[in-house]
């Protein structure tokens, strides 16, 4: 056979090995010698699971952890297996209210027998619970609308059913985004969020604290447009759907500068870029945008297949 063949037939080879489930790594390679061509495999193989052994779980039942780990016995396993049994685990702790729970695991291999049996280690940590969010600093938005915005919920009489209160560490950054966006949308561009502290005296009843410092409330001051050349500014302008005195909403201010894009990339000026640049007068409470446009030059399609 060729060369393709022999290379197509070794390829072949590793994906079945790969999706096998039996090996760990699988690699191949194609030695030429003064005989012929030698090929030669390189597998780590995993072993069968033999035992599981659960050690420090006293809020969830042995056969319950062992259940969300989703191993079972005989099936062949790695490290790269428990790695991620042990992140079930933790979720599974998460999610019955224990976030700093830690899950560690250990290995012992026997070669001979082709087994490997797996100890987890579990240091449940508190039961932890928000029985409030509160927002320290927001003298012109209320509470009520904030705690609408974000994923983090409060602990209520219905929680056992709904799970609302716990404490979610995976949303933290999208609940900070979120407050940040509301407000920056709403006139606020000054504004500043910090990352929620949390109070955990009575991990039970635990309270999520917000700080924000509001800023001052912007309004639209002056528009204006620089850097076109070929296009006229009273055409741009028309796309532009901000207006002196409207609320100064970061994306309302975006929203201009894609549809100058926009109509930039109808005429051919595909690799057109705009820029908004803002200046901001704390006194009077306005900010002056100017859209910066660099129009690049017009495009054309040279062949179509």
């Amino acid at each position: 056979p060729d060369r393709n063949t022999i290379l197509s037939s070794i390829a072949i080879d590793v994906n079945r090995m790969r999706e096998s489930g039996r090996f760990s790594y699988v690699d191949a390679r194609m030695d030429v010698t003064g005989d012929g061509v030698a090929l030669v495999y390189t597998v780590t193989a995993k072993q069968r699971l033999r035992r599981i052994e659960i050690r420090g779980a006293k809020k969830m039942r042995n056969r319950k952890v062992q259940r969300k780990s989703e191993l079972t016995i005989g099936q062949f396993s790695d490290d790269s297996t428990f790695e991620r049994a042990a992140a079930k685990i933790k979720e599974a702790y998460s999610e019955s209210w224990y976030p700093d729970a830690q899950v560690e695991w250990t290995a012992e291999t026997n070669e001979k027998l082709g087994t490997v049996d797996v100890t987890f280690n579990i240091n449940e940590g508190r039961k932890l619970g928000i029985k409030h969010v509160v927002f320290e600093g927001n003298d012109l938005i209320d509470d009520k609308k904030l705690k609408k915005l974000i994923q983090q919920k409060e602990k209520r009489w219905y929680s056992f059913i709904t799970g609302s209160g716990k404490f979610k560490e995976e949303t933290v950054d999208s609940d900070v985004f979120a407050l940040k966006s509301f407000y920056m949308n709403n006139g606020f561009l000054d504004v500043q969020i910090s990352e929620p502290e949390l109070d955990d005296a009575k991990p039970k009843k635990a309270v999520m604290v917000f700080r924000i410092q509001e800023g001052q409330r912007y309004r639209i001051g002056e528009i204006s447009l620089s850097g076109m050349e070929e296009l006229s500014e009273n055409a741009l302008r028309s796309t532009i759907r901000l207006r002196p005195g409207n609320i100064a909403s970061y994306e309302n201010i975006n929203t201009g500068s894609e549809g100058l894009r926009a109509y930039y990339g109808n005429r051919g000026y595909i690799r057109a870029g705009v820029r908004p640049e803002f200046d901001a007068h704390a006194d009077r409470g306005t900010v002056d945008i100017e859209y910066a446009i660099t129009e690049g030059s017009v495009g054309y399609i040279n062949k179509v297949n």
